[in-house]
């Protein structure tokens, strides 16, 4: 094991072992090949197998294998880069109403599945914050309860915007219903491709960080 590691730390900057006579052979290629190792790697679509390294490390090289991630990108084929990128884009933090329900969705790549449970989310949280406005035939939801919450006068507009900042809002929030969520919900549509729906997420999560503030400014009022 001494000199597996001792091998490993010398290699620092090198994901797998080369001959000298390949890297002195062709050492643009060798870089190439390192920088495209480490690129999968940083992807999460290998990983090194520590039962493979334990059983072959007088073998001289370190046994790697195609995570289940990288599993499921290889089968989408064309649109394989698609998803890394996706993925990659929902890699940072989202609000914490989000991450808990989409952390499962964003791993495994159900990126569709996490843009419906990320707009459902916002529907839920506007509804509890409006006090859950009702119609004729129950609770309102999806674009209506944007209109009931955020109209001119609505428990979640803003009493010292003027106007048309109160309405911008109010089609902010409506328009993500009216675009994604409806459609999303009576399946009638599919995103075209797993970062359009990563985006959707996006916005969901600038939805949530504007009803942070919403919710400030009620507590601000409350006596």
């Amino acid at each position: 094991m001494q000199a597996y590691q001792a091998r490993r730390s010398q290699q620092r900057g090198m994901s797998a072992t080369y001959s000298y006579e390949a890297v002195r052979a062709e050492p643009e290629v060798a870089r190439a090949l390192s920088e495209a190792w480490e690129w999968l790697a940083r992807e999460e679509l290998i990983a090194l197998d520590p039962v493979a390294v334990a059983v072959s490390e007088q073998a001289g090289h370190d046994p790697y294998f195609v995570t289940r991630w990288g599993l499921e990108v290889a089968a989408e084929g064309t649109k394989a880069l698609d998803l890394t990128r996706a993925r990659r884009r929902l890699g940072l933090e989202l609000h914490p109403i989000l991450a808990r329900p989409l952390r499962r969705l964003v791993r495994v790549g159900a990126f569709e599945e996490a843009a419906f449970v990320a707009l459902r989310e916002v529907e839920q949280r506007v509804g509890l914050l409006a006090q859950q406005p009702t119609g004729r035939t129950g609770p309102l939801s999806g674009d209506k309860l944007m209109t009931a919450a955020f109209k001119e006068g609505g428990p979640l507009a803003d009493p010292e915007a003027e106007p048309p900042e109160q309405q911008g809002q109010m089609n902010l929030f409506k328009g993500a219903f009216a675009a994604f969520r409806n459609p999303l919900s009576h399946r009638s549509i599919e995103l075209r491709d797993p970062i359009e729906a990563a985006e959707v997420v996006l916005f969901a999560d600038l939805l949530m960080r504007q009803l942070d503030h919403i919710e400030r400014r009620i507590q601000a009022t409350q006596p």
